[in-house]
């Protein structure tokens, strides 16, 4: 795979495309099929229906953000935008603690059980169905956030983090916890949270 670009079409809208093989391939709809299918179904099975795991979360948010308490300790009133956000539960959990939350990610069955999760905890939170690469947004951001398995999905840390950079106020911050796919694989959670993922050796 090569020639990795995003860019823009006479419809002047913007693309990620990728060329395999000698074709242009629309990397961000193949993604957002494979995001679509059956997602809901698997939230649902993982961690209950919305509405219950919704008021599990109003009930006690600080549960799911325990690991990173000392980023999450005072949100009232702040704006958060979660990368890559998922099924939406930690950000329904810091809307809960008065984060206004904007959550950008390609799948629209994680926007569903998000949007559900979010009502039946008593909150809102804004989320845009979308490849983070082509999220356009004037909007700049108290803190970014990301977490569990996002960087692999993304050809270029750089251009991921140059994103991130522009959606960021002066003086707020980007908050990342992740992990390589590759160490899930071969190594235990302990031998995992002690790597670094950017180590070249």
């Amino acid at each position: 795979m090569k020639d990795c670009k995003i860019r823009s079409t006479e419809a002047d809208k913007i693309q990620n495309v990728y060329k395999i093989n000698g074709e242009d391939v629309d990397f961000s709809a193949v993604n957002k099929t494979a995001w679509d299918y059956k997602s809901y179904e698997f939230w649902q099975l993982k961690y209950g229906p919305p509405q219950k795991f919704g008021r599990k979360i109003a009930e006690k948010p600080d549960f799911l953000l325990e690991k990173y308490s000392e980023f999450f300790e005072s949100l009232e009133n702040k704006s958060l935008i979660n990368i890559c956000g998922s099924n939406g539960k930690l950000a329904v959990a810091c809307a809960c603690k008065g984060a206004e939350v904007t959550v950008v990610d390609i799948s629209e069955d994680g926007k569903r059980y998000a949007e559900e999760l979010a009502q039946a905890a008593g909150t809102k939170i804004i989320y845009d169905s979308v490849d983070f690469l082509l999220y356009n947004s004037s909007e700049k951001y108290d803190i970014a956030f990301s977490y569990i398995g996002v960087l692999h999905y993304f050809s270029s840390i750089n251009d991921f983090f140059k994103k991130v950079s522009l959606l960021v106020k002066d003086g707020g911050y980007y908050i990342l916890s992740d992990f390589h796919p590759f160490l899930k694989i071969m190594f235990s959670e302990k031998e995992r949270s002690e790597g670094d993922y950017f180590d070249s050796t």
